[in-house]
Parts: structure tokens; C-alpha cells; sequence
């Protein structure tokens, strides 16, 4: 299964940035809404735009 069949949902960050988020739990993966073709995931564990923790990740 690759992310074109998954469900495609957002994330709306407290700060009002939005991201696209594919996978549940601490499988989520948070990809920039401009990234349409999906190669640069958010790794960092956190809002690119105010550094707040995205929900489901776990980087302790």
C-alpha cells in the first residue's frame, strides 16, 4: 500500500498550520500541504512553523 491509497486527513497545528497526515498513532506521518508528490515527510516530531509536538509521535 503506498500514501495515494491511504486516507489522506489534516492536522491543523494550535499556531493554524496545516499539514497532511497519512497512518494513525505513532505510524502518523505529517507531509507539508504544498508536498504534493509526498518526498519530504516532517521528521523533526514537531510544527514546522511554531515547534509545537505533533500529535502520535513519540521521540524520547
Amino acid at each position: 500500500m503506498n500514501a495515494v491509497d491511504e486516507v489522506r486527513d489534516r492536522y491543523t497545528c494550535p499556531c493554524r498550520h496545516e499539514l497532511q497526515v497519512f497512518g494513525g498513532g505513532r505510524h502518523r506521518r505529517y507531509f507539508e500541504i504544498t508536498d504534493t508528490a509526498l518526498v519530504d515527510p516532517v521528521m523533526s516530531g514537531v510544527c514546522p512553523a511554531c515547534r509545537r509536538p505533533l500529535p502520535g509521535k513519540n521521540f524520547s
